[in-house]
């Protein structure tokens, strides 16, 4: 569900930046700074004490989960950075599958 949701909005977005795009997308630049912009988020809203972290907290572990090898993870080990800002028992109470998602591969089955 989580790589889902991340596929859809980033696809959304990827969208955008080409359409908008004249001299030419460099699609690593593109996806590296959606990471850095993510945790920046994530790190300016871990302050303020409610849970408008949680988006970009999530989409960090959503684009781990479905970045291709570099781009995963990179996206896991700025979100484990990032993790220093929130609160252990914020940490704590995120559900344990969260950080199974990197781990996530094709079977190669067909249903």
């Amino acid at each position: 569900m989580l790589e889902q949701a991340t596929a859809e909005l980033i696809g959304a977005e990827l969208h955008r930046a080409v359409l908008a795009e004249r001299t030419g997308l460099h699609l690593d630049a593109w996806a590296t700074e959606l990471i850095g912009r993510s945790v920046d988020w994530m790190t300016d809203a871990a302050g303020q004490g409610d849970d408008a972290w949680r988006g970009p907290w999530w989409l960090l572990h959503g684009l781990a989960a479905i970045g291709s090898y570099g781009l995963g993870a990179f996206a896991l080990e700025q979100a484990s950075q990032a993790a220093s800002s929130l609160p252990r028992d914020v940490l704590a109470a995120e559900p344990a599958w969260l950080k199974l998602l990197p781990d996530i591969k094709a079977t190669g089955d067909v249903r």
